[in-house]
This record gives C-alpha cells, sequence and structure tokens, in this order.
C-alpha cells in the first residue's frame, strides 16, 4: 500500500494523494472488461479511488474519495472533511457537505452546502465564512455558501456531492441566462 501524488511519485508523511495497492490476493481484473481494467492500475497499482496520508508511523488516514472529497484548487489538493469538521462546529449547522466546482482562475471553487437549525441563511453564510477564516488557511476559504433544506443522499444515506455540484452549476447557468436576457 502506498500514498501517491497524481503523478505517480511516492507522498512524503502528511502528504494528500491516492491510496494505491497490490498484492497476491488483489483481483486481476474486472471480468470482461479490459478497458475498465487497465484505467484501475498504473504500474502494477491497483488505483482506490480513496485519498489519504500517511504519518511518521507509517499509520494511513483516509481523508475522502479523488472523485469527491478532493478539491483541487489554485495547486492545492483541499480535503473537503476538513473543512467540514471546522464549519460544523458552528451551532447553527445541522448538517454540512463542501464540494469543488468548476472556476476558470483557480481550478476549483470552495462551495458549503449547509443544513442549518433555524437562523437567517445570510446571517449563516458570514458566520461560517467568518469561523472559516479564523481557523482555515486563505487557501481553503468557503467562497459560496447555499442553505438547504436537506442534502440530497443515495439510498444508503451517503450525501451525493455530485448532485449538489449539478444543482450549483445550474443555478449559476440560470442566473447568467438570465443576467444575460435582461442585457
Amino acid at each position: 500500500m502506498q500514498i501517491v501524488h497524481d503523478d505517480g511519485r511516492v507522498c512524503a508523511a502528511g502528504e494528500v494523494g491516492q491510496i494505491v495497492v497490490r498484492g497476491d490476493s488483489l483481483m486481476s481484473g474486472y471480468r470482461g472488461q479490459p478497458e475498465q481494467t487497465a484505467a484501475s492500475y498504473s504500474n502494477g497499482w491497483f488505483l482506490t479511488g480513496d485519498v489519504g496520508e500517511q504519518d511518521a508511523d507509517g499509520y494511513i488516514r483516509i481523508v475522502g474519495r479523488a472523485s469527491s472529497d478532493i478539491i483541487k484548487s489554485g495547486g492545492f489538493k483541499i480535503s473537503a472533511r476538513e473543512i467540514e469538521d471546522v464549519l460544523a462546529h458552528h451551532p447553527d449547522v445541522r448538517e454540512i457537505a463542501v464540494f469543488g466546482v468548476p472556476d476558470s482562475t483557480w481550478g476549483e471553487r470552495i462551495v458549503a452546502a449547509v443544513v442549518a437549525t433555524s437562523t437567517a441563511e445570510r446571517d449563516l453564510c458570514e458566520a461560517l465564512q467568518t469561523l472559516g477564516r479564523a481557523k482555515l488557511a486563505d487557501f481553503k476559504q468557503v467562497r459560496d455558501v447555499v442553505v438547504l433544506d436537506a442534502l440530497p443522499r443515495n439510498a444508503m444515506g451517503k450525501v451525493q456531492k455530485h448532485v449538489l455540484k449539478q444543482m450549483w452549476c445550474d443555478q449559476r447557468a440560470a442566473l447568467q441566462a438570465t443576467s444575460g436576457a435582461e442585457s
């Protein structure tokens, strides 16, 4: 088992990267799907899709999935979970999901979808941004906050961040179309 950068270099202790594994008991491939098998391996290592970091003692901590829990912004790999853990401490947050959306300057922009306990939307957005500024590095700041009645979940109860991302992108596209039509 190793933690590697996107280019295949092994990560140093404390660096975040993809978890890869190999061994005799690992599958030889996806049955009848040679393309899927080839895409799932790199230099004999199976790409798990999980993202983690290894500490100085060799213990590995999983921080999320490469597809939804790592935000690539301004050249940094940012753990959505780290931001969620900080902002979830606000007393008016019942649930929170942090995700990245396309940004032409930074690659991805950090957005938080929040289910509030009972506060005004504007006040909560400002409070979360203030909390983030106090506890997180500048490149980890949430740039947009969306307050929802509930977070979308799959049948197993897992938050569907790809649905949140699509909702945000659709909403922005609709706003741009409306403002373009009025001009």
